[in-house]
């Protein structure tokens, strides 16, 4: 940090508030949004000490700390922690499975549940869906057929003055069905550029939805939780129609979907419209057109209860995990506020990193002919990716394995340690297309043979692309999730350049949907490249003052 204080790449400003900041893509980011590790703390001294009439002794009492990783601590077991009581409000307390009834019970004392009624009583009659009825439940045999039958049903509603509300599993998807359907381009959308400072924006889409004959296309994360309010005109012809494009492993999430609509005592529609290929690459589940819909509905419960199954299996066992890194991360908090000498906590401190979990990072490379140019920057960025795990503390425990992709994929080398790792070969390999696919399906495949001969490893996935895999399909993350998932402890995505594709949007949402902690770092030029694989080497610690 101390030495990296004058590179051009960590130029700071100071923002309108007299705040420091640093220069990125033109503007200020504040340091309090854009970490550096511990670098803001040694720019803030500097500026004190030069006398910058921005910085005053309290900014720099504020400042002054070193960040040090001093555990992991379990989001599930806070409740237990600090709670004598917990009491929640849901709408959907009846899709609770088996197995998550008893976690409640067994794990946080819940015994107690209290079903209320509507105020405005049962939807029965208000809302126009039966799952019986093959108007209403629909499974198209390919993507232009299901657009098609999507675009039938927006243009039936918007011809009586209904709006109407189209939610998509993700980008990928609304996306498809705007490129296939061009004229839905102007739609206003609840999309993933959104997120909590969109507020204001977001309000005003809601309360313009159910005016008669809007659209508005949504992804799945805004399909609960949000009052589509009815609105008069509306109801009188029918209210507003929902339309789902998909199949939700949770029951819950498409109670909520369905949700959106007859609400406040008001009628609505809703309509399942599914395509055959989605659910046999997410579930593997085959749809034959004869099926009976009695039928077509118990086959996708079954698909639902194991894939939830799965997961709970599969969160149960990480919470196992962190439930034993949590105990001791609160054993050495105690003894850090406590009263014992500076170097019997130094003692503790390190006594914690040394019994974490032993990791291997996973590097997939993309070498394809787009990344000739930048070779010569991916090699000092790994060589600093190296040089920064070793600075913080990572030794021969620490191993490294990476994957060169192009539209093939080959290892330069596996499950070497930290220390003896040399750079990367001077001249690039590949030179090919982009396939994204391979490059997941190795990585899984590297994962399964180092579980095998270490079983505690834990593994971090570092995704490098400048570029773009057309054929590429998110069911390749569901399964590498479903087959090593509970081993990754994170996936950080670094995407490089203008032209890096939208895709890895959706594989960093798959892997959030598998539980696992994620990262994005989209540096543009050379040296924020650099920047960026020093920061994935970099765990996010705690600012102690």
């Amino acid at each position: 940090n101390v030495q990296d204080l004058n590179n051009p790449k960590y130029e700071w400003k100071f923002n309108k508030a007299g705040k420091l900041g640093y220069l990125k893509g033109g503007e200020i980011v504040p340091a309090s949004k854009f970490r550096h590790q511990n670098r803001t703390v040694f720019a803030y001294l500097f500026e004190y000490e030069n006398r910058n009439p921005h910085i005053t002794a309290k900014d720099l009492d504020e400042m002054l700390g070193i960040d040090i990783k001093c555990g992991d601590f379990s989001y599930a077991a806070l409740p237990t922690r600090y709670y004598s009581m917990i009491f929640g409000v849901t709408g959907t307390l009846n899709t609770l499975s088996s197995d998550e009834k008893s976690l409640l019970q067994t794990e946080y004392n819940i015994t107690k549940e209290t079903v209320v009624p509507s105020a405005y009583g049962s939807k029965r009659g208000r809302l126009d869906f039966t799952f019986e009825n093959q108007l209403h439940v629909m499974v198209l045999e390919n993507e232009a057929e299901w657009h098609a039958r999507i675009d039938k049903e927006i243009s039936e509603a918007v011809a009586v003055g209904r709006p109407v509300l189209v939610c998509f599993k993700n980008d990928k998807a609304l996306q498809h069905f705007i490129s296939s359907r061009p004229r839905f381009g102007t739609a206003k959308r609840l999309d993933a550029n959104l997120d909590d400072s969109d507020v204001d924006y977001i309000n005003g889409i809601v309360a313009n939805a159910t005016l008669p004959g809007k659209v508005t296309l949504l992804t799945r994360k805004f399909g609960r939780g949000l009052d589509f309010k009815p609105n008069k005109e509306s109801n009188a012809v029918g209210g507003v129609l929902v339309i789902q494009t998909f199949f939700s492993s949770a029951e819950s999430e498409q109670i909520q979907i369905m949700g959106r609509t007859a609400r406040q005592g008001e009628k609505g529609s809703y309509r399942l419209i599914m395509s055959s290929e989605h659910l046999k690459d997410k579930f593997g589940f085959e749809y034959s057109d004869d099926a009976a819909s009695l039928s077509l509905k118990s086959a996708l419960d079954s698909v639902r209860a194991q894939t939830m199954k799965e997961k709970f299996d599969s969160r149960s066992k990480k919470k196992l995990e962190a439930d034993a890194a949590d105990r001791k991360s609160w054993a050495f908090a105690k003894e850090l506020y406590g009263s014992g000498s500076a170097a019997d906590k130094l003692v503790l401190l390190n006594s914690l990193q040394s019994s974490a979990k032993s990791m291997t990072f996973i590097l997939m490379l993309d070498v394809s002919g787009s990344m000739g140019p930048h070779y010569p920057t991916l090699l000092a960025a790994f060589n600093t990716f190296v040089a920064t795990l070793i600075n913080h503390g990572h030794g021969a425990d620490t191993l490294l394995t990476v994957i060169f992709f192009d539209n093939d994929t080959w290892t330069h080398v596996v499950n070497k340690p930290v220390p003896d790792i040399h750079q990367l070969p001077a001249n690039m390999p590949g030179g090919g297309g982009t396939s994204f696919s391979k490059a997941f399906a190795r990585c899984t495949k590297e994962i399964q043979i180092a579980q095998s001969r270490d079983a505690s490893r834990a593994f971090t996935l570092i995704f490098l692309t400048d570029g773009e895999d057309p054929s590429f399909k998110t069911s390749q993350i569901d399964q590498l999730t479903r087959k090593v998932g509970t081993h990754v402890e994170e996936y950080i995505s670094i995407a490089f350049g203008p032209n890096v594709s939208a895709k890895l949007v959706e594989v960093k949402q798959a892997f959030e949907h598998a539980g696992i902690r994620t990262r994005s770092i989209a540096p543009s030029n050379a040296q924020e490249l650099v920047e960026a694989f020093a920061t994935a080497a970099c765990d996010s610690g705690l600012h102690m003052r």
